[in-house]
């Protein structure tokens, strides 16, 4: 098995046919052929289907393409870093931030690099902690800060921090003269994510501690709806609080602390088989930008948890 193999197989997916593939690879379309059938051949099965509209990847092909994708990007990085030698860090790195913290982290660790490490080239990708959960075990991002994951194979997990959740609902509502709720006891409806995000299966958590379940009248994968329907009046929700704090500040939402209190441990995590200098350097500059951010009061409702210790 060849790179340039890999090259060629992963090239004909994402264009859908060999001569458009033989195009983009300026090669003659019977020798990129000869490529694709010397990989099958060697892995023993077809990893295409030859239809009349072109090449689609079989079931296996998929997977196989999946682990192409990853040895390609390694490949590249280890390229890149022996270019640039030893002194200089090098490559793209991908961070998977959670939507809540997205803006306070964000710009912060992309100025960090950028000043500290030019030739490393950033990319953040934004979601709930279920999509960044699945990025980073899939390889489509190489570090994140996501809820806590538990013990997973081929994932290298350190704590960081610990913040309580807040509901929040309309500013006129009774949370404005409230400091703290009894999250049962609201009578809903609820606006929460989707049941396979850890910030839903916090909620529906505190609701069967006491006994009770959630009335969710919509469930949505984006914050700013949750925030906007709140505002609206069509449900209560359930955030972070510092996702939250410039509504309530400008007066938009009101928000009270659940009683019992419900907390989420955020955690940064990169996979654990031979990151790359680029993905540690960057692994480092998020957690100092996570302590700058909290030590400067922009992050009041986080508090930093010491140690590095799961594995």
């Amino acid at each position: 098995m060849e790179l340039r193999q890999l090259v060629a197989a992963v090239t004909v997916a994402d264009v859908g046919s060999v001569s458009n593939a033989a195009r983009r690879l300026h090669l003659a379309q019977p020798a990129l052929t000869r490529r694709i059938q010397a990989l099958e051949k060697d892995l023993g099965v077809s990893i295409f289907d030859r239809t009349p509209s072109g090449m689609r990847p079989t079931a296996t092909g998929e997977a196989f393409l999946a682990r192409a994708r990853l040895i390609l990007r390694d490949a590249e990085r280890a390229r890149v870093e022996a270019g640039h030698g030893a002194g200089e860090v090098a490559g793209q790195v991908s961070v998977g931030l959670l939507a809540s913290i997205s803006e306070l982290l964000g710009p912060d660790l992309a100025e960090a690099v950028r000043s500290a490490h030019p030739a490393v080239r950033l990319r953040v990708d934004i979601g709930y902690s279920g999509h960044v959960r699945q990025w980073l075990e899939a390889g489509a991002v190489d570090v994140a800060v996501l809820y806590e994951l538990g013990d997973r194979p081929g994932i290298h997990s350190d704590p960081l921090v610990r913040e309580r959740l807040v509901v929040a609902g309309p500013a006129d509502s009774v949370l404005a003269q409230q400091d703290q709720v009894d999250i049962a006891a609201l009578p809903g409806p609820f606006v929460l994510p989707a049941q396979e995000h850890a910030l839903r299966i916090l909620v529906d958590e505190a609701f069967a501690a006491a006994g009770a379940t959630a009335r969710v009248a919509l469930e949505t994968n984006t914050v700013d709806m949750q925030k906007t329907l709140a505002h609206r009046a069509l449900g209560w929700t359930v955030l972070p609080a510092s996702c939250i704090a410039q509504d309530v500040a400008s007066g938009r939402l009101a928000s009270a602390e659940i009683h019992p209190p419900v907390e989420r441990t955020l955690v940064i995590a990169h996979t654990a088989l031979h990151p790359s200098r680029a993905v540690t350097t960057v692994a480092d500059a998020l957690r100092e930008v996570v302590e700058r951010v909290i030590g400067r009061g922009a992050w009041p409702s986080a508090q930093l948890i010491d140690g590095r210790t799961r594995r």
